[in-house]
C-alpha cells in the first residue's frame, strides 16, 4: 500500500474529461491510497473503510477507469436498498450526462425497462432487482445482463444480512458465471469487519487488492459506548426509561449546538418518541432554537401534512421513516441538514438511505419485532452502521454513539463496539429458492451440477473454515433434501433414467416473477395469471 502520508490532487490522476465527477481539489487519506490501485488495472478489489471515509469516490474511480476504455462495458452498481440507488440517481444523474454517459436506476416498484438497459452506460440497482434480470439473462431481451463488465456492490457486508444476505450471495456467484469467458470487474465496498479477506478470496481479488483501513482512517474520530439499565417486566415502560436516559444522553450536546440522532425499532416509536421528547422540552422550558428558526419552522409547520411532525418541529424535534410523505422527508431532511432540527428519531432505514450525520447517535432499541419471528435483536453491521452516523465530516473533530441495553447485555455489546462482527453466510436460510431459480435457467440438471454450484458460494468457504458455526451442516446432503422437497413440491421434474432435473411451469414461473416458494407452493399455474 502507497505511504499514508501522501495526499493525491484529484487533476494529477484523474483525466480532464472525467475532473468534474469529483468536485473537490484533492483525495482523503483513504482514496489517495486506494484511488491509483483501481485506476491501474481491471483486477477484482475490495475496499474496507470505515463509515463517512469516502468510498463512494473510489466507485466512481472505478467508473472511470471503465468508461475510459474506446470499448467500455456495462457498468453495474449494486445498492443495498432502493434509499441508496434514489440517493445515487440525484447524485450521479447530472453529472455523468454532462459528460456523455447515460445513469439508469431500477430499484423498488419500477419496472425494468429492457430499452434503458440497454442503451445505459451505468445501472443502478438493487440485489432483488437484479438477482431477477440475471435469471433471464439468456434471453434476447436481457443480453445487456451480459454485457457487464464492471460490477461495484456497495456494502459488500450485508451478505451477512437476514433479509437480502443470500440473493446478495448468490447475485456475486451468478455475475461471476454468467461473465467467465470474459473480462469481469468486481469493486466490492465495506464497513471494516474482522474476516473481510474471507470475502475477497471468495471474489477473487488478490491479497493486493485487499484495501483494508482501520478505524484511524475515518474522518471524524468516533467515540462509542454502552448505557446499562435494569429493565422492568413490561416493555412500553421501558421504552420511555430508555428514551429517558437518551434524552439525559444528548442534553449536554444540544446545549453546546449540536444535533442529535436516536434510533428506534418501529414507524409508530419515532411518533411517539418524538411527542414524549417534546413533552420532556416544554416541561423543561428549554428551547434550543434561536427565535429566527423557531419563526421560521412555525410557518414552515403550516405545509407538513404529518400533524404531529408539525408541532414536533416548533421545538426542533423531529422523526423520519419510510411512511411519510416524500415531502415531509425531505423537509426534515433539509432542516436537519441546516441543522434547524435538532433532535431526529428515525427507523434503521436512515442509516442506510440518507446521509445525515449528528455529533451524537444514540440507539435506544436493540430488538426489532418480526412479525413473522418474533422479537429478535438488531443486526450487529446495522448496529455499526447507525452508530457511524456519528460525527459530521467538515463540521465536527468528533462523534459518539450510545447504545442503550440492559445490564445482563452490556458485555456482549462492549465486545461488537470493540471489535465489530465476522461477516457470515445466511445462503442455508433461503437455499430453495435460489436452487430453483438456477435449475429453472437450465445451470442446475442433475446433482453433481448442484453441488459444483454450492461450491461457488461464500457459504460453502464458511461452512469449510467454521462448521462449528453451521452446525456441522453436511451441504451436499443439504442441497440434495432441498431438490428432493422441489420435486415432491411440484416446482422440479426428476427423470430416473438420466438423473437429470427439468423445471416444471410452476418452477420457472415461480422463479421468473420472483415468488417466494413457500408462497409458491400448492398454487396452480393458473393462479399466477
Amino acid at each position: 500500500m502507497m505511504n499514508d502520508a501522501i495526499i493525491l490532487k484529484v487533476d494529477d490522476v484523474i483525466d480532464e474529461r472525467f475532473r468534474s465527477l469529483f468536485p473537490f481539489q484533492t483525495f482523503n487519506r483513504v482514496q489517495s491510497q486506494a484511488v491509483p490501485i483501481i485506476l491501474e488495472s481491471d483486477r477484482h478489489c475490495v475496499v474496507a473503510a470505515p463509515t463517512a471515509s469516502g468510498k463512494t469516490v473510489i466507485a466512481i474511480a472505478a467508473m472511470v477507469r471503465e468508461l475510459s476504455k474506446p470499448s467500455h462495458g456495462k457498468i453495474l452498481y449494486i445498492a443495498p436498498m432502493r434509499a441508496l440507488t434514489n440517493e445515487k440517481e440525484s447524485e450521479w444523474n447530472g453529472t455523468f450526462k454532462k459528460i456523455g454517459f447515460n445513469i439508469y436506476v431500477v430499484s423498488g416498484e419500477r419496472e425494468l425497462s429492457e430499452k434503458r438497459a440497454m442503451e445505459a452506460d451505468v445501472i443502478i440497482t438493487t440485489p432483488e432487482k437484479w438477482d431477477s434480470a440475471t435469471r433471464k439473462y439468456q434471453t434476447d431481451r436481457f443480453a445487456f445482463v451480459r454485457e457487464v463488465s464492471c460490477v461495484i456492490i456497495d456494502e459488500v457486508h450485508l451478505i451477512d444480512s437476514d433479509i437480502r444476505g443470500g440473493t446478495l450471495e448468490v447475485l456475486i456467484s451468478r455475475i461471476k458465471r454468467i461473465n467467465k469467458d470474459k473480462q469481469l470487474r468486481i469493486i466490492a465496498l465495506s464497513a471494516t469487519m474482522p474476516n473481510i479477506e474471507d470475502v475477497a478470496e471468495w471474489i477473487g481479488a488478490d491479497e493486493k487488492e485487499i484495501l483494508k483501513f482501520n478505524d484511524s482512517y475515518r474522518p471524524v474520530k468516533l467515540e462509542t459506548d454502552v448505557f446499562a439499565y435494569d429493565p422492568k417486566e413490561s416493555e412500553f415502560i421501558n421504552k420511555y426509561v430508555r428514551l429517558y436516559k437518551a434524552l439525559n444522553l444528548i442534553k449536554k450536546p444540544l446545549r453546546d449546538g449540536h444535533q442529535a440522532l436516536i434510533f428506534v425499532t418501529a414507524r409508530d416509536d419515532a411518533v411517539r418518541s418524538a411527542r414524549k421528547l417534546l413533552e420532556f422540552f416544554e416541561k423543561d422550558g428549554r428551547m434550543y432554537l434561536t427565535e429566527a428558526e423557531y419563526e421560521y419552522v412555525s410557518e414552515l409547520g403550516k405545509l407538513i401534512k404529518n400533524q404531529t411532525l408539525s408541532q414536533t418541529i416548533r421545538w426542533g424535534i423531529a422523526f423520519h421513516h419510510a411512511g411519510l410523505s416524500k415531502m415531509d422527508k425531505d423537509t426534515v431532511e433539509n432542516l436537519f441538514r441546516r441543522g434547524i432540527i435538532k433532535v431526529l428519531i428515525s427507523t434503521s432505514t436512515l442509516a442506510w438511505g440518507v446521509n445525515l450525520p449528528a455529533r451524537i447517535v444514540v440507539i435506544r432499541d436493540v430488538e426489532i419485532n418480526d412479525p413473522l419471528e418474533g422479537n429478535k435483536e438488531l443486526s450487529p453491521i446495522d448496529l455499526l452502521q447507525m452508530l457511524g452516523r456519528a460525527g459530521r465530516p467538515q463540521y465536527d473533530d468528533r462523534g459518539f454513539g450510545w447504545v442503550i441495553v440492559p445490564y445482563t447485555k452490556a458485555e456482549v455489546y462492549r465486545q461488537i463496539l470493540k471489535g465489530g462482527k465476522e461477516i457470515e453466510s445466511v445462503l442455508h436460510e433461503s437455499l430453495p429458492e435460489h436452487i430453483n431459480a438456477e435449475i429453472a435457467m437450465g445451470t442446475i440438471n442433475n446433482i453433481n451440477e448442484a453441488r459444483e454450484w454450492i461450491r461457488t458460494t461464500f457459504l460453502y468457504r464458511c461452512v469449510r473454515k467454521n462448521p462449528a458455526k453451521y452446525n456441522n451442516l453436511d451441504l451436499n446432503e443439504k442441497v440434495k433434501d432441498e431438490i428432493k422437497a422441489l420435486i415432491s413440491n411440484g416446482f422440479v421434474d426428476f427423470n430416473p433414467d438420466t438423473y437429470d432435473f427439468h423445471p416444471t411451469q410452476l418452477g420457472i414461473i415461480t422463479s421468473i416473477y420472483y415468488v417466494n416458494i413457500k408462497t409458491a407452493h400448492g398454487c396452480s399455474v393458473k393462479e399466477f395469471y
